[in-house]
């Protein structure tokens, strides 16, 4: 993650885009509000993953507590404290009869549902040979009475080549040898684990948000393997964990910003349904478009235009906003007076466009002058 100086070099290096910190909302957020949510027991759909589906469950209700997100998060073992292991068993399944008696036991808000699609984990020992390309050593000195040279050459394995016939007195070649090989034995342990899931609103039993199949796989090699296979299965669970808390909870990401797409000066007029880019105003014209963009992940978090005179530090505008998930592709417009602006004065300008914890993602230059 970049901050404070570090993004401020990091902005003036890559000159392309830039890295910024968020936190990403899930999609049903801001719909309605949610303080409590409950993880049932997920389902598998072999019944060699049928343990696999309590595993993740409260895997998930560990990393939902953890997280923060909700005021208060109930796990499988709790459910079973107001349930039957029949309703239990019902709830998982997403009745929406079951989650709506939830409503009535408890205090939940929501629960989330799910299903193992399968947690498979197996370790294999493997060989590997390499081989190595014969060669053609060369021969000893030969000298004028010694017709065979006597240089030998070793190829791993290989045998030995002898030296070929020297010239009297000149060197000879080495004969042909095989070529050597290696060996190279080795162990994998590997653990694979996908699942789905879904958060049903216990008032209404309706689904608010359906968790597209995440899956994680999880290979180590060594002799032996840094990781077991069990340690490899284990692994994959909290893999797919962490893919399931950001599909249901607020978490804090780091997004790539491409500049150019960020922030445009304009007139605010179209050209091929993109804002036409300008940077000279005057004081009679009727609008400074300073148009933003952001890419999806952004959404509901706040932002900041400062707009200041080149010659000093004076804030002439400011705007704080919130980034909607709605925002047009072509980006949010927002207006400034050019009369206003340059009250003090007209001349050079420059708009900077930050996170609202004053991180600068990008900035550009406009002029202002006189009516005429």
């Amino acid at each position: 993650m970049l901050t404070g100086l570090t993004l401020g070099l990091a902005l003036a290096a890559s000159g392309c885009s830039v890295e910024i910190p968020i936190m990403q909302y899930p999609a049903f957020w801001g719909e309605r509000e949610i303080d409590s949510v409950a993880v049932a027991p997920f389902g598998a759909l072999s019944v060699d993953d049928a343990r696999a589906g309590d595993i993740l469950a409260d895997s998930l209700t560990g990393a939902l507590i953890a997280n923060g997100t909700y005021e208060k998060v109930m796990g499988r073992l709790s459910l079973a404290e107001h349930l039957t292991e029949g309703e239990l068993g019902r709830l998982a399944e997403g009745d929406p009869a079951i989650v709506r008696k939830l409503a009535e036991l408890t205090d939940i808000d929501a629960v989330i549902v799910g299903t193992v699609l399968h947690a498979l984990s197996d370790t294999g020992h493997y060989r590997t040979v390499y081989y190595n390309y014969p060669y053609y050593g060369y021969g000893g000195y030969g000298g004028y009475y010694y017709p065979y040279g006597g240089g030998y050459y070793y190829g791993g394995y290989g045998r030995r080549g002898y030296g070929g016939y020297g010239n009297y007195g000149g060197y000879g070649y080495g004969g042909y040898y095989g070529g050597g090989y290696s060996i190279y034995e080795y162990e994998v342990s590997r653990g694979s684990v996908a699942a789905t899931g879904r958060m049903l609103a216990t008032d209404t039993g309706q689904t608010l948000h359906a968790s597209p199949p995440v899956e994680r796989r999880v290979i180590s090699q060594g002799s032996p393997p840094l990781l077991s296979e069990g340690d490899a299965l284990a692994r994959a669970i909290a893999d797919v964990t962490m893919d399931l808390v950001e599909q249901f909870a607020i978490v804090p990401r780091v997004i790539e910003v491409k500049r150019s797409d960020a922030l445009r000066i304009s007139d605010g007029s179209l050209d091929d349904d993109e804002y036409r880019k300008e940077n000279k105003f005057r004081t009679a014209d009727t609008r400074v478009a300073v148009v933003v963009n952001l890419p999806p992940a952004a959404a509901l978090n706040e932002f900041s235009l400062t707009i200041r005179r080149k010659d000093s530090e004076e804030v002439v505008a400011q705007r704080v906003f919130l980034w909607q998930r709605d925002a047009p592709s072509r980006g949010v417009v927002f207006e400034f007076d050019p009369a206003k602006l340059a009250a003090a004065g007209t001349g050079k300008f420059e708009v900077t466009f930050r996170t609202v914890t004053g991180q600068a993602i990008t900035d550009e230059d406009f002029e202002i002058t006189g009516a005429d």
